[in-house]
């Protein structure tokens, strides 16, 4: 009887051990699906992250080195298709030493720069390339009406904007106060008037974000 017993016992506990074996196993299993899930969540959150930083990023064209080597016929057409697609830029639109010039220009300006254009572009940077007093005169002009830009760049060009020019910059920050920043090369006078400018600018647009938020409080 006592063998009978303890053998059954056994059995018993043998049974139970494979019971909280599985048991064990089933625990295992819910901690890896959370895991998996956790994965998952975190893959969905980084897939949306990119798509956001993808959907607010500008358009950087720097150091093209292949315009210059096309054909005229070629970098026109070629401008056509970089001024549509700066048209969709939400943010920066950059394209330095990449030998544009006042026919660059021209096409930028006549397709890109132009009211309700470009509604999300932000800033120009055209440093370093071949832009001369004709292309200057028309940025000036139009960047004075286009309300979104807050920066443009122009320096280190093969010759330097003229005087009248610069005038024409400062009257655009004048008309269009949503530009803080100017780095285009002046003089001594004029770059002290254009400091002033930007200074009075930001102060403009801060004082439009504080009304704007008291604006916001009293509604809520």
């Amino acid at each position: 009887r006592r063998r009978r017993r303890s053998s059954s016992s056994s059995s018993r506990g043998a049974g139970g051990g494979e019971g909280g074996g599985g048991g064990r196993g089933t625990t295992g299993g819910s901690s890896n699906n959370k895991q998996s899930d956790a994965k998952s969540t975190g893959g969905a959150r980084a897939g949306q992250s990119r798509r956001q930083r993808q959907h607010s990023s500008g358009i950087n064209l720097n150091n093209n080195q292949y315009i210059s080597k096309m054909s005229d016929k070629d970098r026109k057409a070629a401008f056509v298709k970089i001024a549509e697609a700066a048209k969709k830029a939400k943010g920066p639109f950059s394209m330095t030493n990449a030998g544009l010039d006042d026919t660059f220009v021209r096409i930028f300006v006549e397709g890109t720069l132009q009211p309700g254009a470009a509604p999300h572009l932000t800033e120009v940077n055209l440093e370093s390339n071949s832009i001369s007093n004709p292309g200057f005169a028309m940025l000036a002009e139009a960047v004075a009406k286009m309300p979104t830009l807050t920066s443009i760049k122009l320096r280190h060009q093969r010759t330097a904007p003229s005087v009248s020019n610069q005038d024409l910059f400062l009257k655009a920050m004048e008309l269009n106060p949503s530009i803080i920043k100017m780095s285009v090369e002046m003089n001594r006078e004029r770059s002290a008037k254009r400091d002033k400018l930007e200074s009075q600018n930001r102060d403009l647009k801060r004082k439009a974000r504080l009304k704007a938020r008291a604006a916001t409080r009293s509604e809520s």
